[in-house]
């Protein structure tokens, strides 16, 4: 109701139709002009006058307060308004306490008097005789509903750790360590870590540090190139280990982790359990495991039978099907700690991300067909997808290249090591023993011998579909092929441009079948085509257009292609100064934006005594790239080590 105060003569309603000589009915109405422009309308329901949706109730009445109007409730008690809320987090019986203070123009509301008008649905907190403070529902609903259930005193709340994420609003985990600053201490590595991180990196190792604390679970999802793999190992570096701790990759990036622990922590205690003669049982001692999701789960009575301090899982979207085998056994493991890393963790559906937490912090997220009633309804609802993010942002740390890019330098060049499928190593071997068997016949050409053996081998670590077209049944063979895959469906879900370099346009042709199955806008680019002009400019202009195949003799020089934030070198090249001029063609004036190149290299192979030789034999690789005529000029030892 609208009452209008005349001082001595008393209050009167609006609504009262009796004239009185010193009643200013124009005034009156500018009055009742003034409340009808909030969300207030005329309408008589019982012995009111007026008329408020119960959402709108807070935000129209804070403006009269705020402009001056006097508002009571039903019990003539006043209305006043809340102007500061202030949410304090602190560590309290082992556990976090949430204390959250209400300022309401000088009166004092704690979480619990506040939680309590919500939970009875009443748009007023009790201060003092005379005082209300207004709840706007709306807002308490969204930001302390989830807190409804949880244990209370006079003070606050107390949130289990894993809980956090209702904190935190539109926070990131970072942010959400610095409200936290006096929990979190910088990590400050010592010398077992023989490298520098990034500053975007040393918060990320903070970060883990943090959660290492808590045990409890986290996925870093920074984008590709960032360095996801270092900060890990950063971590590791500076944990006492007082048990093993497993790391599970693909098993194409075995190698790769062993090449960057002797890189940054040489001195760490590596176990590589792979391959068919590996031991049946794992060091008594505390060590860090390294295997492959293949092993995990051929052996996974022997990895689910133990304790572990810490359990990582690389490209965990491996585990994005919750009923696969290899996502039931990674449930199965038992650690204190658990981290998952990927640059995609939501390949295809909301669905991939609760397998990925589901395997994090079990119960984060619900029961599996509460989460998928939740997902289904977000489409419609976006308060359920709201929750989802509340619930895991401050376990999910993702930085992209643009966040952080005053830290990196304009161009990050990357070696990224891969292994054979058994399959593929099998063709290899089987290819390279023939060989060494023809080279002990004194009635051939060795020289040519081995440049063509060089070649085939070469191809095969490319995709044995090179030495054998006609064999499809291997197309699924090859390891390099398959992790490259895997790093464009990244780049494709950050819709990055990619420019991809190889040597054999059979590569180039197998990528563009993969492409156009999958729906990716491409150009390609080899020693045939003939509108060069056109393709550039698509790729250039063309947002859709992502991806960018090139042969190295067709691309390698001439092209300004600097829209391109990624370079894959698919193949290891001879010359340094050509392998360098395609990564240029991205990187050269007229970018702003940094570029990160990377060398994909097949481990215990030709490839990887190319790369070690490169550096010392750079006339052989000149000779073999360029001018065959020249082969006298090096030494038969040369070419035969590289068969060795």
């Amino acid at each position: 109701n609208l009452w209008f105060d005349y001082g001595m003569r008393g209050k009167i309603a609006a609504f009262e139709e009796k004239e009185f000589f010193w009643r200013k009915k124009s005034i009156e109405k500018q009055w009742e002009q003034d409340l009808l422009e909030t969300d207030f309308s005329k309408k008589k329901v019982g012995d009111s006058s007026y008329y408020c949706p119960l959402d709108k109730v807070a935000k129209s009445i804070t403006f009269l307060i705020e402009i001056g109007w006097k508002v009571f409730d039903h019990q003539n008690k006043q209305v006043v308004f809340l102007k500061k809320e202030t949410v304090v987090l602190e560590e309290r019986r082992q556990a976090w306490f949430v204390r959250s203070e209400f300022d309401y123009q000088g009166y004092r509301a704690n979480l619990q008097q506040v939680i309590g008008a919500f939970n009875r649905r009443s748009c007023f907190v009790e201060l003092a005789a005379n005082t209300v403070g207004l709840i706007d529902l709306k807002k308490i609903e969204e930001k302390w509903a989830d807190f409804s259930e949880l244990e209370f005193d006079q003070e606050g709340v107390y949130l289990p750790f894993k809980q956090l994420g209702l904190l935190s609003e539109e926070k990131s985990p970072l942010e959400i360590l610095k409200q936290l600053k006096h929990s979190v201490q910088p990590v400050v590595l010592g010398e077992k870590f023989r490298g520098q991180l990034f500053t975007y990196q040393n918060q990320g190792l903070s970060w883990l540090s943090f959660l290492e604390k808590n045990q409890v679970g986290g996925l870093l999802a920074d984008e590709m190139g960032l360095g996801k793999t270092i900060q890990v190992i950063a971590f590791l570096s500076q944990l006492e280990l007082k048990q093993s701790c497993l790391i599970v990759v693909p098993t194409s990036l075995l190698f790769n982790w062993q090449n960057e622990f002797a890189r940054f922590f040489p001195s760490s205690p590596i176990h590589v359990h792979a391959g068919k003669e590996r031991i049946k049982t794992l060091p008594p001692i505390p060590s860090i495991i390294l295997t492959s999701y293949a092993i995990l789960r051929i052996d996974q009575a022997l990895f689910t039978s133990l304790d572990f301090q810490l359990v990582v899982l690389d490209e965990a979207q491996v585990i994005k099907n919750p009923d696969s085998q290899i996502a039931e056994v990674c449930f199965q493991l038992r650690a204190k700690m658990r981290v998952a890393i990927t640059g995609t963790p939501i390949e295809n559906r909301l669905e991939d991300l609760f397998s990925v937490f589901y395997f994090l912090n079990p119960g984060l997220l619900g029961e599996r067909k509460q989460f998928q009633a939740e997902a289904l309804a977000s489409h419609v609802d976006s308060r359920y997808l709201k929750r989802i993010q509340k619930l895991i942002r401050p376990f999910s740390l993702r930085r992209t290249k643009k966040q952080v890019a005053l830290d990196l330098p304009e161009k990050l060049e990357q070696t990224i090591w891969v292994e054979m499928s058994e399959e593929q190593r099998n063709i290899y071997e089987k290819y390279l023993q023939s060989t060494r068997v023809k080279l002990r016949s004194k009635d051939t050409n060795q020289q040519m011998q081995i440049l063509e053996a060089i070649l085939r081998l070469r191809q095969i670590c490319a995709h044995p579909l090179l030495v054998d077209p006609t064999a499809q049944d291997l197309y699924q063979c090859s390891g390099k092929f398959s992790k490259v895959m895997v790093d464009l469906e990244e780049v494709v879900e950050e819709k990055r441009k990619v420019l991809f370099y190889s040597q054999f346009t059979s590569i180039l042709h197998l990528m563009k079948k993969e492409a156009q199955n999958r729906n990716w806008k491409y150009v390609y680019l080899d020693g045939s085509t003939k509108n060069r002009e056109q393709v550039v400019s698509q790729f250039q202009e063309d947002e859709q257009t992502l991806l960018f195949f090139i042969s190295l003799k067709a691309g390698g020089v001439g092209l300004n292609l600097t829209k391109a934030d990624y370079v894959f070198l698919y193949d290891p090249w001879w010359n340094t100064a050509i392998e360098n001029q395609a990564i240029d063609r991205a990187h050269r004036l007229g970018r702003s934006n940094q570029v990160i190149a990377r060398r994909y290299v097949t481990v215990l192979s030709i490839e990887e005594k190319i790369m070690l030789l490169k550096k010392h034999k750079q006339q052989l690789f000149q000779t073999l790239m360029e001018d065959i005529s020249n082969v006298e000029a090096l030494s038969l030892e040369d070419l035969i080590h590289l068969l060795d």
